[in-house]
């Protein structure tokens, strides 16, 4: 997300890109050095769980927001079409679907993705080859 976000941001702003990423640089050394200082990492304990979880939220949420306009912007450039025409003797100027391509990326990482979460909804305590027995 940031190397996408600041960027823009920096274009958006007409701000110096490089001077921009030093000055996030310095202001995170100095967040750092004073969470260090004042040992503030006992805060942590008083977040819950809850704050994680909606933290965690509003990272995914972005994630698959960029991903939909991406693919939007994908149908936009390349709609579509009923029928190809591919003409072999034309070699490289074959026209390709980029949008199912895209659909089918798209997917195949949600698969992936929802496979490995699947693969940690075991308990500790259970075998993973055998799992009506558990581990002595």
């Amino acid at each position: 997300m940031i190397v996408e976000t600041v960027p823009s941001f920096a274009k958006t702003y007409e701000l110096d890109f490089l001077s921009l990423r030093v000055w996030i640089g310095v202001w995170m050394t100095v967040f750092g050095l004073l969470v260090a200082a004042f040992e503030a990492v006992a805060i942590v304990k008083k977040f819950t769980r809850f704050t994680e979880e909606i933290f965690s939220t509003l990272v995914c949420l972005i994630f698959i927001y960029e991903s939909f306009v991406k693919l939007i912007a994908i149908f936009q450039a390349h709609p579509l079409q009923s029928e190809y025409d591919f003409m072999p003797m034309m070699g490289d100027m074959n026209i390709t679907n980029t949008t199912m391509d895209a659909m089918d990326a798209m997917d195949f990482t949600t698969t992936i993705a929802m496979d490995m979460d699947m693969t940690t909804m075991t308990t500790p305590a259970m075998d993973i080859n055998n799992m009506t027995e558990p581990i002595d």
